[in-house]
């Protein structure tokens, strides 16, 4: 049995006494009595994500099962002697406490409160304004998500090299007109060489076209 609490919790100060006998009944009743304060331990109480308090988990055999029956001594030693529990429903795979996922969510706990903490330090500490903590805050989120991204993109670039980006329409409009001229181009030497070749066999154009027109007259 693990009991959750924090030290500023008027609930957790009522329980506190009966939870001190019921350790004291730990051998009687075949079970490990422990607790958890979550002002000290935030992941772990953000695997097993608490969002009230006190709260109490029965766990055997790796399974958990939450606690919501009476919070007296006869309550939790009829819940352990008459194995009560086994009639609560225990936590699915992903909700378990040791899952990757409950393990993210607790280092998410764990952040919040560095991240209160810091604030703190900065605005009872160091004086500095409200607004100003959320400034740096901010900053300091913002520039580490543009590290992270061009950090990322450079490790894509290494590994799976620059990748090839098809040719823009205007570049490909460009060549398309720019094909023509080429081919006029190619044409005129083409017309060059016939009138070298003309010049090579002695023709003359002038002369053909005098003889033309002496015959019609």
């Amino acid at each position: 049995m693990v009991k959750f609490f924090a030290p500023w919790c008027p609930a957790c100060q009522q329980v506190g006494p009966v939870w001190s006998k019921l350790a004291l009944k730990a051998d009687e009743l075949g079970i490990n009595v422990g607790e958890v304060d979550t002002t000290k331990e935030p992941a772990l109480s953000g695997r097993f994500m608490v969002l009230s308090l006190p709260t109490i988990y029965h766990i055997k055999n790796g399974e958990f099962r939450q606690f919501k029956g009476s919070r007296s001594l006869k309550g939790l030693m009829v819940f352990v002697k008459d194995q009560k529990w086994r009639d609560i429903e225990p936590l699915p795979w992903w909700k378990s406490p040791g899952s990757y996922l409950m393990g993210f969510l607790g280092l998410m706990f764990k952040l919040s409160v560095l991240l209160k903490n810091m604030h703190e330090l900065l605005t009872l500490t160091y004086g500095v304004p409200v607004w100003g903590s959320y400034t740096i805050f901010g900053v300091v989120v913002v520039a580490t998500g543009i590290l992270l991204g061009m950090g990322i993109v450079f490790l894509s670039d290494c590994i799976l090299g620059v990748p090839s980006y098809p040719v823009p329409v205007q570049q490909m409009r460009k060549v398309i007109k720019e094909e023509p001229e080429e081919d006029n181009g190619e044409d005129e030497r083409d017309g060059e060489e016939i009138m070298e070749e003309n010049e090579g066999n002695g023709t003359d154009q002038t002369g053909v076209r005098k003889r033309v027109t002496a015959s019609t007259d």
